[in-house]
């Protein structure tokens, strides 16, 4: 090199050799890259080895985020990466053998590879982008060469102890890690358990992405963020909070080990060329700053420059020979003008990191082009599979008709399902194994085996699968009715059993459900006939929301109010929506495609029902911090008000999300369910005059035909209005198909292996109608029940509610608001038919079963109705 002019040099593979000799040269005592080694085989062999590692580790695999297509390997990923990783293996044991390290030969391999990979392409980076930073800010550059001179001297090259005494140069790279970090999303981690961050709710096996780049341009954290002002780090000292500002390396247990060793190669590196060249731009523009593709952040450009040697250097070359060992890569060739034979591009992740491993560029390529694509031969290649009989895991698998390939058994569903299900376990057995596209479906139709599931195997059962409606009416399953069992599902149902549904909570609330009920009637009252079903939906609501906001949202005294008219709206939005099937949730490639528009549905209205509910907290804090209502009466005590002393008391356990996902579950769940109960037993005593008739004579007896209107308290001398309540369940359970479970480990029941992650649905509607239990099934006898204790075994014949840890919490408030209102209005009015046929009792769709037809019936005012308005 002429020592009077300019010469262009190529830096990125410069600092990619070094980077590379440096590790190498530390642990097996070689250097792999340079002029020097260009040719030698052993050589030649490692840097095609690690360049198709890196290569490879950028690689899009979509069996990582589709799990579907894992098992194919369609693009070949897979094969590619075990075929590299056999000769990096055979490469790294070749190394330990010949230096005869006593490590087991895992573990050594595997030491070398982390150290070389991680520890190469990051500094390589870094270094390329402060000397892009230090060229286009000379006078940085000069302050640095400044110090440099001033701290070390121009008598001798800087050293490594050097680098404590020089703070700008510090600056100079803290700053380049925060404009340019070489891993701008941190390497993922993963959340073993339920866990809080930043007050939201966190599932296990969440990934974990920190986004560093942001954090690092954030203009809350940093004054001009996207300035080069190594000047701000000056007197920074990382600790405690803001250490977390700037995390190049990551943190906490996971966070780099060799981030020191980094900082300090990239210090002496980035140091010895400053104070051993004079550096230029090539022409008069700024260096080219865009950033490249790639898990690191290369630059789109490599970087070129021009230099030429300071006094320091000539005169080191010429008296200290053994300068070359300092950085033989970088600056003896740099000095000597000997551009290395070895590509530019050997090892740094260039444009194939970014590519499917196929050679199909990302950039380039519709994502919606090739996902489609893989689902049509991930079809065609299931069927083609469908002939290979891998060895099963498990050797006695429930029953199980025959399948197609994909959909599994999903082609046997009609309407009602319940139905359905029945048939096939009347053919298979009472447990039999079904596929509902990618999920395992254990069917369970008799109360031994339920009564299996919930005991013996009740904590295995204890979870939920995770579908769409869990994730977003939910909220990202943290309610009690979708959240995975664990320390947070046990604290809600605990504040279920307590704050809530305890006899003593029941009790103080009691008077609301009287009140809501007594209103009824008196809206009956001024009809003669009657349209039972918004009526009992009306009250069903307005029990619920006078209990926990106090305020009523149904009746014609609110039904042009703008609040009420919105609750009505976003709840019948839910109640719709809550029963629609996602396609996505059985096959989940389907997923992202969201082809019905369902999600986006489920989204738009989650949005409206959190705003509603979020104004239903503010304006009680607000009641609550006043003293008094808002019309300026005494404050009443709600539910609510227990929720919002829980979360004063603890904050970090209880936030908002939580009382609005207890809120939701208690105005979705406990409506309706019991305006669907009360329909069907009123059905039932239409077509039975005989038992209604039965049911009042107990009621005049029990209370008294003229003296007051039936209470709460009376509830429990009313045996036979339970048998009747009983008996509608049994015919008509809310939910024929329980709320399904999912099993978190292997399990036996009934003899049969059940894998785990298996869907648990359990057919009430067939095991409440099975004639080896009952006798007469399909009659109505409320007789039946007539001593019934529903204690032990017993029990598992009738669970309308389910039962187990998951078992409907709500069933004593249910049973409660039906037993009131059935005998109410039993003991308040004459009830007939309209004409003279019976009231079709054919069942419609949904979650719930409703009555196809909404039920009418004609009444008139009893006595004790006339005498107590």
């Amino acid at each position: 090199m002429e020592t009077e002019r300019m010469t262009k040099i190529e830096l990125k593979s410069k600092f990619t050799e070094l980077a590379f000799n440096v590790m190498t040269m530390m642990v097996v005592g070689k250097r792999y890259c340079g002029g020097d080694v260009g040719d030698d085989e052993e050589a030649k062999n490692f840097r095609q080895v690690f360049r198709d590692a890196v290569d490879l580790s950028g690689s899009t695999n979509i069996g990582d985020f589709l799990p579907f297509f894992q098992w194919m390997d369609m693009l070949g990923v897979e094969k590619k990466m075990v075929g590299m990783m056999a000769k990096i293996d055979k490469f790294l044991q070749g190394l330990v053998d010949e230096r005869r390290v006593i490590l087991s030969s895992n573990h050594g391999s595997n030491n070398g590879k982390g150290l070389r990979i991680a520890g190469t392409d990051t500094t390589s980076t870094t270094l390329d982008w402060a000397m892009s930073l230090l060229l286009n800010h000379p006078e940085a550059m000069e302050k640095v060469r400044t110090e440099i001179d001033t701290n070390v001297g121009r008598e001798r090259l800087l050293e490594e102890q050097d680098l404590p005494k020089l703070k700008y140069m510090e600056n100079v790279i803290n700053e380049t890690h925060r404009l340019y970090p070489a891993v701008p999303l941190l390497v993922p981690h993963e959340a073993s358990e339920d866990c809080v961050v930043g007050g939201f709710d966190v599932p296990r096996h969440t990934i974990v992405v920190i986004n560093a780049w942001a954090i690092h341009r954030d203009p809350e954290v940093w004054e001009d963020p996207d300035k080069f002002k190594p000047e701000r780090f000056q007197g920074w000292s990382a600790e405690g909070a803001e250490r977390y500002k700037l995390i190049p390396f990551g943190g906490g247990r996971r966070g780099c080990p060799g981030d020191v060793i980094a900082n300090r190669l990239i210090g002496l590196t980035l140091g010895s060329l400053v104070q051993s060249f004079e550096w230029g731009r090539i022409g008069v523009e700024d260096v080219d700053m865009s950033e490249g593709l790639g898990r690191s952040m290369p630059r789109v450009k490599p970087l070129e420059a021009m230099c030429k040697p300071r006094p320091i250097m000539l005169s080191s070359i010429k008296t200290f020979p053994h300068a070359r060992r300092l950085f033989p890569l970088l600056a003896t060739s740099i000095f000597s003008g000997n551009q290395s034979t070895a590509p530019s591009n050997l090892f740094l992740p260039n444009t194939a990191n970014f590519y499917f491993s196929g050679g199909f560029p990302m950039e380039e390529q519709s994502l919606f082009f090739w996902y489609t694509t893989s689902a049509l031969i991930a079809i065609f290649l299931t069927f083609l599979l469908t002939k290979i009989k891998p060895k099963p895991k498990f050797t006695n698998l429930p029953p199980s008709p025959p399948s197609i390939p994909i959909i599994g058994h999903l082609h046997l569903l009609k309407h009602p399902v319940h139905r359905t299900l029945q048939s096939l376990s009347s053919n298979l057995g009472k447990i039999i194994l079904l596929q509902w596209g990618s999920r395992a479906v254990l069917l369970v139709s008799s109360p031994s085996a339920a009564e299996e599931c919930y005991t013996k195997h009740d904590v295995a059962f204890a979870n939920r699968p995770s579908l769409l409606a869990g994730k977003h009416f939910h909220y990202n399953f943290t309610t009690v009715a979708a959240a995975p069992y664990g320390d947070h599902w046990r604290n809600l149902r605990r504040i279920m059993t307590l704050e809530i549904f305890s006899s003593s909570r029941l009790a103080a609330f009691s008077s609301v459900r009287q009140g809501e009920v007594r209103l009824l009637l008196t809206q009956i009252m001024k009809r003669s006939k009657v349209e039972l079903k918004s009526k009992f939906t009306e009250l069903a609501f307005n029990v619920m929301t006078m209990t926990v906001v106090g305020k009523r949202y149904f009746g014609e005294d609110v039904a042009e109010d703008e609040e009420a008219k919105n609750f009505r709206e976003v709840m019948r939005e839910a109640v719709h929506l809550s029963a629609a099937t996602n396609l996505g949730d059985f096959f989940p490639v389907l997923q992202w495609t969201d082809a019905t528009g369902l999600e986006k549905k489920m989204v738009r209205l989650m949005k409206k029902m959190d705003g509603f509910l979020q104004s239903l907290i503010e304006e009680r804090r607000g009641i609550l911090a006043a003293g008094f209502e808002s019309n300026g009466q005494e404050v009443k005590k709600l539910m609510i008000d227990n929720f919002l002393a829980l979360q004063q008391r603890e904050p970090q356990l209880y936030t908002d999300e939580i009382v609005k996902g207890i809120i939701l579950v208690l105005l979705v769940a406990g409506t309706d369910t019991t305006s669907t109960a009360l329909q069907w037993a009123m059905a039932l005593l239409l077509n039975h005059p005989d038992a209604m008739e039965k049911l009042r004579a107990e009621i005049d007896t029990k209370i008294g035909p003229d003296h007051r209107v039936l209470k709460e308290q009376d509830l429990p001398n009313l045996s036979y209005l339970q048998n009747v309540i009983n008996e509608t369940h049994r015919l008509y359970p809310s939910f024929p198909i329980l709320v399904p479970h999912e099993n978190s480990e292997d399990c036996v029941v009934g003899g049969f292996d059940v894998p785990r992650h298996t869907m648990l649905v359990i057919n009430a509607w067939a095991i409440h109608r099975n004639p080896e239990i009952w006798e007469d099934p399909e009659k109505f006898k409320p007789e039946r029940f007539e001593g019934w204790s529903g204690e032990g075994s017993e029990g598992y014949k009738l669970i309308p509610f389910g039962a187990g840890r998951r078992g409907c919490p709500g069933a004593g408030l249910a049973n409660r608001l039906i037993g009131l209102a059935l005998g109410s209005l039993v003991q308040s009015f004459e009830w007939e038919r309209i004409g003279e046929e019976e009231v079709d009792m054919s069942e419609g769709l949904g979650l719930t079963m409703p009555r196809v037809k909404p039920l009418e019936a004609i009444c008139k005012p009893r006595p004790i109705m006339l005498s107590s308005t």
